[in-house]
This record gives structure tokens, sequence and C-alpha cells, in this order.
């Protein structure tokens, strides 16, 4: 029985929430239907006056659709902007790694082998490079490849939580392996990738 009068008083408090919702989306319906009316009534009074005044209204509410139209143009333009510089600069890179690539195959030059990297020394990527980091013996501890456009390098590309980290490295940017200390329990080497 009082499980019934519980659901019911539920109902009644529901109810009168949902009224009370209601009564104040009906105030801001009629605060809008108003506004909108005096915009119709300014409206119609412009349009029935002097015919400079209706060509300077219409003018003047062409001239706002046209602003707002061009703060459009001009936020796509920008954002272009940004897209062709970003397609700029990795065409660069990508001229880059073109020219060092037909520079050795022209000279007969062997594309370098794999070699060590020391830890906490900052490199620049002539060419497209894989370095990796694993772990030989002990217990794993914090090591960070990072890599970025400047010197030393800010961005975390890969970090050691197993036993393994890795990264490509992109031609022109700086990177690193970071570690607190020299490491003999930890093997670092970079491969160019042609």
């Amino acid at each position: 029985m009082f499980g019934r009068r519980d659901e019911l008083a539920q109902v009644e408090a529901r109810l009168a929430e949902l009224e009370e919702r209601l009564a104040e989306r009906v105030d801001a319906v009629s605060g809008d239907a108003a506004r909108i009316e005096r915009k119709l009534d300014d409206l119609e009074a412009r349009l029935r006056g002097e015919p400079v005044d209706r060509v300077e209204f219409l003018l003047a509410s062409v001239a706002e659709e046209v602003r707002a139209d061009l703060k459009g143009l001009v936020a796509d333009a920008e954002r272009l902007r940004q897209v062709t510089r970003d397609v700029e600069h990795r065409h660069e890179e990508a001229e880059r790694a073109l020219r060092a690539l037909v520079s050795r195959l022209e000279g007969g030059i062997e594309p370098p082998a794999r070699s060590k990297v020391v830890f906490n020394k900052v490199y620049r990527a002539e060419t497209l490079l894989y370095v990796a980091a694993y772990f030989t013996y002990g217990k794993p501890t914090e090591v960070s490849i990072l890599a970025g456009d400047e010197d030393p390098p800010t961005t975390v590309c890969s970090g050691m939580g197993s036993d393994y980290a890795s990264a490509i490295i992109r031609p022109g940017e700086y990177w690193m392996v970071k570690s607190k200390r020299e490491r003999s329990d930890v093997k670092c080497l970079c491969t160019p990738l042609y």
C-alpha cells in the first residue's frame, strides 16, 4: 500500500516538474513571437515608407548578409592558407628526401648501415629513419624517443612501456633518445629507410 503512495507522489512530482518546464517554454516562445511580431511591424513600416527609405533599408539588409558571407569566406581562406602551408612543408620534405636519394643513387654510394645511437644527443634526420630502442637485460626503465621541428625536440613519439620502443623520423626533423643516464641495459639503433 505504501509503495503505491510513493509511486503516486513521484508521478505527481514529475508532473509538477513537467508543468513548470512547459510554462517556461511557453513564456520563451511568447517572447520570441513578440520579437518576431515587432520585427515584422518594423519591416512593414519601412516598406510602406518613401522609396528612398525602402532602398536604404534593402541595401542595409543586403550589406549585412554580404558581411556575414564575407566573414565566412575570410575564415575559409585562412583555413585554406593553413592547408596550403602544410602541403608546401610536406612537399619540401619529400623533395629533400628525393634529392638525397637521387644523389646517393647517382654517386653510387651505398646507403649507410644501421648505426648505434648515443642517448640524450640531438640528431637531425637527413632521410626517413626508423629508430628502435630495446632492453637487453634487467628491469625495464624509462626511455623515450622524441622528434620534432625544434632543437631539442619535445614531442614524445614512443616510450618504453614494456621492453621495446620505436619511431619513424621524417627528413628534416630533430630527434633524440632520451634517458636519465647512459644505459647499458638498453640498446638503440637507427636505420635509414629507402
